[in-house]
């Protein structure tokens, strides 16, 4: 954490720092979980001196290339990312229940995406096994020479890694007051051995009497999903926004490995919470639709009217991928955010466009006329509404955001194009599929003398 810190104050675009060390950084992101306390992990909060684009995914660049030449310990940089919370951006599972199994498919995925394009921080929970330090206690003997097994296990405790013996209370504070060896003489295994256990008889006898003291390799850690042991591949991607296209490569790339039959894979990451987002705003596109089509059904005692109204909504699709193509962003879960909020936005046009014109087809004016009637009167309205929303939302579009950026792009594209071809389309869906109604006057009844 030091060598990092002294790394981070020679940029001078760095504002200020915040490191915790044997833990994680606390709750300072809204999607960003919070490590366990952990011995091995420390975490460097860094604040930059102003938003710029440049400078700042060249600072990461430079930071990854110092820290990649380090040793002794994994150095991974990280941007805080609006969106979900998740594990990782890409993260597959390996289900499975023999260990064996998943440890050597683990390796191959882990292979697999570390040579991936673009794909930064691989990490496999089982790329390196877990040394244990494993005593083993002679019970038969113990118990010959009278010493309890309890009395060597909270020996042992003692000496490795301390024993609770109280609590304190200074200044309204509670405190463990913890047994432990001084610190000076170390946790080797000779000064294991070379504890003494007093048995029930008053004799001291040595530890390595009693026991037997050996390391042991083991898996590091295996995590259970789906009632199936588990084991999770994780990575980062230099763009943040080619992470689902480079996740769906990968798993094409997948499809085509050998493995044991028990295994199974389950894509997490954002390629699930995107799955997940995008079904359930699928399904509220589809009601919101449903619902504003017997809104319409019912203002305009009519199905071809609402149908000529809602074709409004592909023109505005039409706009929206396009606006986003230009602008050289995604269509993110956000994009998808401000398309569901345009199908409300630019029906407005079109209804306004109908509504005017069969106000006239009830004064006796043919169809033709009428939709050119309501063309020109409603035109400058139009035109104005649509000017004044885009304008509103151009202060968005210039924050070059990842939150904001996508969603107002959608919109203002969508607004373009479904207006233009409001004017065009409409008038000549309306003529065609309008039919004059009969102009009904009621004379009254004169009955002869």
């Amino acid at each position: 954490v030091r060598y990092v810190e002294s790394i981070l104050d020679t940029s001078s675009f760095v504002k200020n720092i915040s490191s915790n060390t044997g833990k994680s950084n606390p709750y300072i992101f809204y999607n960003r979980k919070v490590k366990q306390l952990t011995k091995s992990h420390g975490q460097i909060m860094v604040n930059l001196k102003q938003w710029d684009p440049n400078k700042f995914y060249y600072l990461i660049s430079d930071l990854r290339k110092h820290f990649n030449k380090y040793s002794g310990a994994k150095i991974t940089v990280e941007e805080l990312k609006n969106g979900p919370s998740v594990e990782a951006p890409i993260a597959i599972k390996i289900l499975g229940e023999n260990l064996d199994s998943i440890k050597f498919v683990s390796a191959e995925i882990e292979k697999l995406i570390s040579n991936e394009p673009g794909v930064i921080n691989v990490v496999n929970p089982l790329a390196k096994n877990r040394i244990n330090l494993k005593i083993e206690i002679n019970k038969e003997k113990s118990s010959a020479l009278g010493v309890l097994i309890s009395d060597i296990d909270l020996i042992v405790r003692t000496q490795v890694v301390g024993f609770e013996i109280d609590k304190v209370i200074l200044n309204n504070n509670n405190y463990k007051l913890m047994l432990k060896p001084k610190d000076d003489l170390g946790s080797s295994i000779e000064t294991l051995e070379s504890i003494l256990v007093t048995s029930n008889k008053g004799e001291s006898i040595p530890l390595s009497q009693l026991v037997k003291i050996k390391f042991e390799e083991s898996i590091s850690q295996i995590g259970h999903f789906k009632n199936r042991r588990n084991n999770t591949i994780f990575a980062g991607v230099l763009n943040s926004d080619k992470t689902i296209s480079i996740t769906q490569k990968l798993i094409k790339k997948i499809k085509n490995i050998n493995v044991p039959e028990e295994i199974e894979f389950y894509i997490a990451g954002e390629y699930e919470k995107q799955n997940k987002s995008f079904g359930s705003m699928g399904r509220n596109l589809i009601i919101a639709l449903i619902s504003i089509f017997a809104i319409l059904v019912f203002q305009f005692k009519s199905t071809a009217q609402p149908f000529i109204i809602l074709t409004s909504i592909p023109f505005a699709f039409i706009g929206s991928i396009i606006a986003l193509y230009i602008t050289g962003w995604s269509f993110s879960f956000f994009a998808f955010v401000g398309l569901t909020s345009l199908v409300g936005i630019v029906i407005n046009d079109s209804i306004v466009l109908i509504d005017f014109a069969n106000g006239l087809i009830k004064k006796g004016v043919s169809v033709e006329n009428a939709i050119k009637e309501a063309a020109k009167k409603r035109f400058n309205p139009i035109i104005l509404t649509t000017l004044t929303t885009i304008i509103g939302l151009i202060p968005l579009s210039l924050n070059l955001s990842g939150l904001w950026s996508p969603l107002v792009w959608t919109i203002i594209g969508g607004m373009i194009s479904s207006t233009v071809l409001i004017l065009i389309v409409v008038p000549v869906l309306f003529k065609l599929y309008s039919k004059p109604k009969k102009k009904v006057l009621n004379y009254p009844l004169h009955t002869p003398k």
